[in-house]
This record gives structure tokens, C-alpha cells and sequence, in this order.
């Protein structure tokens, strides 16, 4: 997800067996007229002495090529990917504008402010009630108290997942199917953190909705509500005294009510981190999602992620994804997995080099090729990419 059930998906699920939920859907309505470490999750707010204003964003593009789509084959929208879908042309993913005001030190209140432009925003929220609030990522007020616990009132981005939006506080370039099509991206609502006792913080959220992501119809949620039933979310986020090991574990559910039909999530997702030394990074995610329609079969999603990290020698360091997603929607059992590896030039301080390639394979397939009306079981492509970040 991060958002929607991205073109590769919709089309995977619809092959499993996911046109039976289409078809009830239909009828229902028809008759109803690393600055961030992976991880971490939604950060609380940031607190400041000495600058009232914290104003900061970034610039990301790409260009990338599907081995999918034979030399003068092309496509605007190919790879199925969220957030580097474009083959053969170079492509702004991402203007991100930051803009807030730290609580100060000793306590009391803050806001922040992300703006978005680009493909990331579209992929965000891409139809549908939510697609007027695509260009605002995040909007919330916060309030911390001396103690250090504190409470944030908005639209945040989800607690849930390794990854992240923003390209450059993750591993890899390009994000793991769990992120794009498991988790959501956002929330609305508010949530409260206690202080930190002994790198143990604690997390819980009220917001309107934990999914959205688009299946198979047109209306997400978020800002968004269908059915004013509300989403609980909670979260145990640990980090050693030493700054070795980060352990993450992130549950939810809401009763969501999307284009006529009722889907009962429940959303598990564990995360862990480790490192050894300087140079080495290690990271395991697992997610469990599952969705119970009141129309149409049920589904069940698992995800596995293993990720890895070396720094080689300054400015350059690679990295390396495996992951792999079962999916059982109904009766139907299907599979999707995925190999990546990165390398990285941290050219200047604030400009971020990448070269990514990635193989993609799938049991029943899904993947776009060069022929019409052809699909295919295999994807490879190959990605560079830029990220310019400027201000405090």
C-alpha cells in the first residue's frame, strides 16, 4: 500500500480472486446510490532551544529502466512500483517542504507541516475523498510536557513499517511490497507517547481509519471517514542503552467503511534492527495483515523482509533487500517476492547518489510487459536516482 493497492497488485489480487470482492462492490454501490532510522516509525515532536523555526525539505528524481519493455516500448506508468513507477523517462517522485516549530525544551507546544508535490503525492492519495489532501503529508499540533511524554493532534504519518516515505532515510531506493501494498501511509487523529524509560517508549492512537489503501474501488480513508468508526493503533518502540538494537512492535484495527462495504483490519508489524559495528546494519520486518470483508471473501497477507547495510568507505556503502509476501484472498493462494541491491555516493552533504537494480517475481503474474494484454511473472529493473536536501 503505502496508499493504494498500487497497478501491479490490483492486478495480482484480481487474479487470485479478488474480482468476486470487485464484483460485490460494485453491486453494493449500484445499490446504495537515516536522520530517521527505519523502524523508528512516527516520530514525536522535535524539541528546540534555540531555533523557532525549523524549515528544511528535499528534491527526489529518478530515471528507470524495465527490462519488461523492449528498446522503443514505453510506458508513462510501467513497473507497478508506488513512488518510482515511471520507465524511460526522468521523473521528479518527490518535492518535499518541511515546515514547523519545536516544542521548546522545558516543555510546551509545536506544530509541523510536510508539504508534497510529485509522484509521491499521487501515489499517496491518488482518487477518492482523500485526493484532496495529497499535497499536505502532515499537519498536527503537539504538546510535551517536562517529563517528556507528550500528545500530537493531526494528520501524521503511520507508526507502521521498515520504511519510510522519504527515499534517502531508507536502504534502498525503491520500497518493499509490504510497504507499498500492506501498510497504509497516514493517519488522522491523535496520538500520545510517555517518556522514555530505559529506551522503552510506548505509543497509542485514536485516528478515523487505518486503511487506506484502494481496493479494488475508489474512496480511501484517512482525513476521510466513511463510517465515523474509529481505528486504535499501539506501539512498544525499545532501543538499547548501547544503540545496537532497536525493536519495534506496531498493532492495530479499525471497522473501515469503504465505497459501500465494511472491512475489519486487524495489522500487525514487527521491526528490528541491529548493528554491530560502524559499518553493518542488519534489519528484519514481518507483517501480518488481515481483512474481513462483510461482502466477498476475506483476505490474509503476510510479508517477510530481510535488509542489509555496509558503509565501505566514505562516501559509498550498499545495500541489500529480500522479502517475500503470501497472500490467501478466499480459497485463492498466491506469492511475490523480491531481490534488491543499492549502491550508494554520498556525493556532498546534501546530495545522495544511487544506482538500484531489482528482480521481481511473481506466482501468478501481474507484471506489465512490452506486448498488450500480455502479463508477466518476472520483472527486472534497473534505477538511478537522486535526492537533494536543503535547510535546517
Amino acid at each position: 500500500m503505502h496508499t493504494n493497492f498500487h497497478p501491479t497488485f490490483r492486478r495480482f489480487a484480481s487474479l487470485c480472486g479478488g474480482a468476486v470482492l470487485a464484483v460485490a462492490i460494485a453491486s453494493t454501490a449500484s445499490g446504495t446510490a537515516f536522520a530517521q532510522t527505519p523502524a523508528t516509525g512516527a516520530t514525536p515532536a522535535e524539541t528546540s532551544s534555540a531555533k523557532p523555526w525549523v524549515i528544511n525539505g528535499l528534491f527526489d528524481a529518478y530515471y528507470l529502466y524495465d527490462g519488461n519493455f523492449p528498446k522503443g516500448v514505453g510506458s508513462s506508468q510501467v513497473t507497478g512500483f508506488d513512488y518510482n513507477e515511471r520507465a524511460s523517462t526522468p521523473t521528479l517522485s518527490l518535492a518535499e517542504l518541511n515546515i514547523s516549530k519545536p516544542v521548546p525544551t522545558r516543555g510546551g507546544f509545536g506544530f509541523k507541516t510536510t508539504l508534497l508535490a510529485g509522484d509521491t503525492a499521487t501515489d499517496i492519495a491518488p482518487s477518492g475523498e482523500e485526493k484532496r489532501y495529497q499535497n499536505i503529508g502532515q499537519l498536527y499540533i503537539s504538546y510535551v510536557g517536562k517529563s517528556g511524554a507528550g500528545i500530537d493532534i493531526g494528520k501524521f504519518y503511520t507508526p507502521f513499517g521498515y520504511e519510510v516515505v522519504e527515499s534517502n532515510q531508507n536502504y534502498n531506493y525503491s520500497r518493499s511490497f509490504i510497504f507499498t501494498d500492506l501498510l497504509p501511509t497516514y493517519h488522522s487523529g491523535l496520538r500520545v507517547y510517555s517518556r522514555s524509560y530505559n529506551g522503552l517508549i510506548a505509543s497509542a492512537y485514536l485516528v478515523k481509519a487505518i486503511n487506506n489503501i484502494d481496493l479494488g474501488g475508489s474512496d480511501e480513508e484517512g482525513v476521510h471517514d466513511a463510517n465515523k468508526s474509529l481505528g486504535y493503533i499501539g506501539q512498544l518502540n525499545y532501543q538499547s542503552r548501547s544503540g545496537k538494537v532497536d525493536a519495534v512492535e506496531t498493532y492495530g484495527g479499525s471497522h473501515d467503511g469503504q465505497n459501500g462495504y465494511q472491512d475489519r483490519v486487524l495489522l500487525s508489524d514487527t521491526d528490528l534492527t541491529f548493528l554491530p559495528d560502524d559499518d553493518d546494519t542488519y534489519g528484519l520486518n514481518y507483517t501480518n495483515r488481515q481483512d474481513k470483508y462483510d461482502i466477498g471473501p476475506g483476505a490474509r497477507y503476510n510479508g517477510y523482509a530481510g535488509y542489509y547495510r555496509r558503509q565501505l568507505t566514505q562516501p559509498y556503502a550498499m545495500a541489500f533487500r529480500v522479502e517475500k509476501i503470501f497472500t490467501r484472498i478466499g480459497s485463492v493462494s498466491s506469492n511475490a517476492d523480491s531481490f534488491t541491491a543499492t549502491f550508494e555516493d554520498k556525493a556532498a552533504r546534501n546530495i545522495l547518489l544511487r544506482l538500484e537494480g531489482r528482480h521481481d517475481d511473481a506466482s501468478i503474474a501481474p507484471f506489465l510487459t512490452g506486448t498488450s494484454n500480455v502479463l508477466g511473472k518476472t520483472q527486472n529493473t534497473l534505477t538511478v536516482s537522486g535526492v537533494y536536501t536543503f535547510g535546517s
